[in-house]
């Protein structure tokens, strides 16, 4: 008696009797529906994230002669914002459909004090998930942990992996 022929059942006969159903095992065509519904899915799951990505509207380009210097979130949906237009800069308030000017900023002490803040503020620019796991495996984790002696060559697309399973390999 091979496995196909064994019976699950939970009567009487099937104590070692040959009624009931027999155990299938899976067919072609159940593993092209599987990837059927599992490329479904994942298609449903990117539709979701395409959407949710366009309504948050916080990504905007700047042009050579519009800068953003500065935002500040406000309760019930309210942003402050200063921005140089030439070598002026204003702050502005913007809601869900209006936005007003405040005030135009003439201080050139704090139009330089502000662009100072504004472009050290540049390079530590926020970073999308997508864009920091690309980087994890780009460069092979980026700057070795601390205290790991940095052992790993750079270029090795796991060497982040290799020095935590040393790292723990340690610890025992």
């Amino acid at each position: 008696m091979d496995e196909s022929q064994i019976v699950i059942g939970d009567g009487p006969d099937s104590a070692g009797g040959t009624s009931g159903e027999a155990i299938t095992s899976m067919g072609l065509w159940d593993l092209v529906r599987m990837l059927l519904v599992l490329g479904a899915v994942i298609g449903v799951i990117y539709v979701v994230f395409f959407i949710l990505k366009r309504t948050a509207g916080g990504r905007y380009e700047e042009t050579s002669m519009i800068h953003v210097l500065g935002s500040q979130p406000l309760p019930g949906n309210k942003l402050l914002h200063l921005v140089e237009i030439g070598s002026q800069v204003f702050l502005v308030a913007s809601g869900d459909h209006a936005v007003n000017l405040i005030s135009e900023i003439r201080d050139q002490e704090s139009i330089d004090e502000i662009r100072l803040k504004a472009s050290s503020n540049r390079g530590a620019v926020r970073r999308s998930f997508g864009e920091l796991l690309s980087s994890i495996f780009q460069n092979g984790a980026g700057a070795a942990p601390s205290g790991s002696g940095g052992t790993e060559p750079a270029g090795e697309p796991f060497g982040f992996m290799q020095q935590q399973k040393e790292r723990l390999r340690k610890l025992r």
